[in-house]
């Protein structure tokens, strides 16, 4: 890794940062995904976001590589845009993989410049990240359009955001262990996902539904006034999970919540989690 000087240090500039992941997710050769957006909670505005797939030459044909996001902006330093940039890159890359529904790796940093125009000396990182070689992974070309209806989706929800972006983070867990002898791992990401959707689902049913929370209890047989279960809400929750977070699935519900509760609670070994998980 080169070190970057502290040359511009407290001189606020544009910079770049650009960040590698090996991907299931393709975009076509030549294609490139572009997002202008802000992020008020980091203090940055006006960044410029571009995803892309590396397409290598090899043998005289062009084979899809590692997945590419640039992002350029102003910042404070060279270390401050190496703070905040990844942070801006890695929701949109999980995005990404929510989308073609394929595993996306841990994006990590790969280079780091100062890009203003006007400036003759530019501070420079350079992490030294192996290329990707040999036969491609499988993967999916990725819809841009929805990944464009997607972004937007979530970037203009008036609420629950937090915890949308929250859930799609335990699906791209999830993704990364969707192999044999990695079940019971993803099972129980896709647990704590649909725990997380639990009170975002609950408040869409009464919104577009125009009842209140208690109507639904009572429409899912929830006892709500019963001074010896007073708990209502959360029994109220778990009937939701079941009806509409799994479609009324009774047996993948019961059997996920087993397995899950067999897991965090150390009552049952590995392999029974994981006989559970597979089914």
């Amino acid at each position: 890794m080169t070190e970057p000087t502290s040359t511009f240090d407290g001189d606020r500039a544009e910079y770049v940062v650009v960040l590698r992941a090996k991907s299931a997710v393709k975009f076509l050769p030549d294609e490139v995904w572009e997002l202008a957006m802000k992020v008020p909670e980091l203090g940055l505005a006006d960044l410029l976001v571009r995803m892309y797939t590396r397409w290598s030459v090899e043998g005289g044909q062009r084979l899809p590589r590692e997945l590419v996001v640039e992002v350029r902006g102003w910042a404070n330093s060279l270390d401050d845009a190496l703070g905040k940039f990844p942070m801006v890159a890695r929701p949109l890359v999980t995005m990404a993989g929510f989308v073609a529904n394929v595993q996306v790796d841990e994006p990590e940093v790969h280079l780091a410049f100062d890009s203003t125009p006007t400036r003759s000396e530019r501070e420079f990182m350079e992490t030294s990240l192996p290329d990707e070689s040999g036969v491609p992974g499988q993967g999916r070309v990725i819809h841009v359009p929805s990944l464009v209806a997607a972004c937007l989706a979530l970037r203009t929800m008036p609420r629950d955001g937090a915890r949308l972006s929250r859930a799609l983070r335990h699906y791209e867990l999830a993704l990364r262990r969707w192999h044999l002898g990695g079940e019971w791992l993803a099972l129980n990401h896709l647990w704590i996902a649909a725990e997380i959707l639990t009170k975002p689902v609950i408040r869409n049913a009464i919104a577009t539904r125009g009842i209140s929370e208690k109507m639904l209890a009572h429409e899912l047989n929830v006892v709500t006034d019963d001074p010896d279960r007073p708990r209502w809400k959360e029994i109220l929750q778990a009937r939701v999970r079941e009806a509409l977070v799994f479609n009324g699935d009774n047996n993948a519900y019961k059997t996920a919540k087993d397995a899950s509760d067999g897991l965090e609670h150390g009552m049952w070994d590995l392999a029974r989690v994981a006989t559970r998980a597979r089914s």
